[in-house]
């Protein structure tokens, strides 16, 4: 079903599967007849009704209603048509339905954590691709560039430069054929690259000395840069990126480690440094791949694979101890398996008081995932009694609901919940949320 197209009813209408959609999970035992229907809460008047296959979508993420309307406005003119979310599970929603081809994302939206949003969207390997254009009241540029985000813009944006931002959309959608430098002496990282990073949509440049890579730069911007860092130039060219191409992404890699002060001054230009360690080319081709905006999802089940066991190798998931909280026992096994392939400690509870009482003897717990609609206790009470204690000042709470109803969001929040998500689950959307809030955790 990519994208979606609504009948006047709000019926689904089946088509067939792409590769990326079949890629996403879903848990078995907590799968309605029909995905859930849009919440009430904040809708905006946008073009979901009216899209056809050919359509190109941009999706606003956005809660002032005034804004978004002019977006769509301004989107109507540039030929595109506009989906606006707010919540994490919509969001989500729109990107597999509707396949948008860019994302503007208003981070400073005040019930909902739009920098955890573009956390979320750079995690997830089904939307990562997708590029997100950040819009602030406040200049937040460097934050925003350092997260992937493909550009940055304040507030209050004026018509014309609404209209250059879908332009730029328009013109970064176009553009199919993603340039990459790589540039080492090392002949052997050469041939590897080479087969890495080749195929329909990247071609890739080599230079063997700062001097080429000088000549390289000099006739064509490239979409991205890999550099070994073991070059003699290895900096000056660094340098030259940042005074010349300050937006291309960079990737530094090297064997030893880097000295700190010129560390620093790489991190602080937002480019990604990676070590030669073991899971090294999958993480090269994971960070070239997210720079490009390339879909992970059309390489070939070789990359896929050598991606996704360096991923794994550092996910913030393992050893972190769960706890289930839901009164049906399907969703108890069903959730439990997940959790479990991704090497996550997993208790269970089966009623609210069931789990207040772990949560008050059980040391190490990471994390709550709350089920609401449970008999005697249900969840939002479950919660409320949870946060009384100290302890569990900042202990992630991810409420559960059975669908999305009016206010359900802003029930769970006030009640105590870190977040919340609406079933069916689909499991790549929970295990990113999961792991911004552990992220967000270890911060604390």
């Amino acid at each position: 079903y990519l994208p979606l197209k609504y009948k006047e009813t709000g019926e689904y209408l089946t088509a067939s599967l792409s590769k990326s959609t079949a890629a996403i999970n879903i848990l078995p035992a907590i799968i309605p007849s029909i995905l859930p229907k849009r919440s009430n809460e904040d809708v905006v008047e946008d073009d979901r009704a009216a899209i056809n296959y050919v359509d190109k979508v941009v999706l606003v993420i956005e809660d002032d209603i005034h804004f978004s309307r002019i977006m769509r406005e301004m989107a109507h003119k540039a030929g595109l048509k506009v989906v606006v979310a707010i919540s994490y599970l919509e969001i989500f929603d729109c990107i597999l339905n509707y396949a948008p081809i860019a994302i503007t994302l208003d981070v400073t939206m005040p019930e909902t954590n739009g920098w955890n949003i573009l956390k979320l969207l750079k995690g997830n390997k089904n939307a990562r691709h997708i590029p997100v254009y950040v819009i602030s009241g406040i200049d937040y540029k460097d934050m925003a560039y350092g997260m992937g985000a493909k550009s940055f813009a304040v507030k209050p944006l004026s018509g014309i430069m609404i209209e250059t931002l879908f332009q730029q959309m328009i013109t970064f959608n176009n553009h199919k054929l993603k340039k990459v430098l790589a540039i080492t002496a090392n002949k052997n990282d050469s041939i590897e690259l080479a087969g890495l990073f080749n195929n329909e949509t990247i071609a890739t440049f080599y230079a063997a000395s700062g001097k080429e890579a000088f000549t390289e730069l000099n006739a064509a911007p490239f979409d991205s840069v890999v550099i070994d860092y073991s070059l003699p130039e290895a900096m000056d060219v660094l340098k030259f990126m940042q005074a010349e191409y300050p937006g291309t992404p960079v990737i530094v890699y090297a064997n030893n480690q880097i000295i700190k002060n010129e560390l620093q001054i790489i991190k602080g230009w937002h480019y990604g440094v990676l070590d030669k360690s073991e899971g090294f080319y999958g993480k090269l081709l994971s960070g070239v791949l997210k720079a490009l905006h390339v879909n992970i999802n059309t390489l070939s089940d070789e990359k896929n694979n050598l991606i996704e066991a360096a991923m794994a190798r550092e996910d913030i998931l393992i050893g972190k101890k769960v706890l289930i909280v839901d009164d049906d026992v399907r969703n108890l096994f069903a959730l439990t398996a997940a959790f479990e392939r991704c090497k996550l400690e997993v208790l269970t509870a089966d009623s609210g008081k069931e789990a207040i009482g772990i949560v008050a003897l059980e040391t190490g717990i990471s994390m709550v995932l709350m089920d609401i609609m449970m008999p005697d206790m249900d969840g939002y009470e479950t919660i409320r009694q949870i946060r009384e204690e100290e302890k569990n000042k900042y202990l992630p709470i991810i409420a559960v609901t059975a669908k999305a109803m009016v206010g359900d969001r802003r029930k769970c929040i006030e009640a105590g919940a870190s977040d919340y998500i609406t079933k069916p689950i689909r499991t790549d959307q929970l295990l990113s949320l999961m792991r911004v809030w552990l992220y967000n955790e270890e911060m604390v």
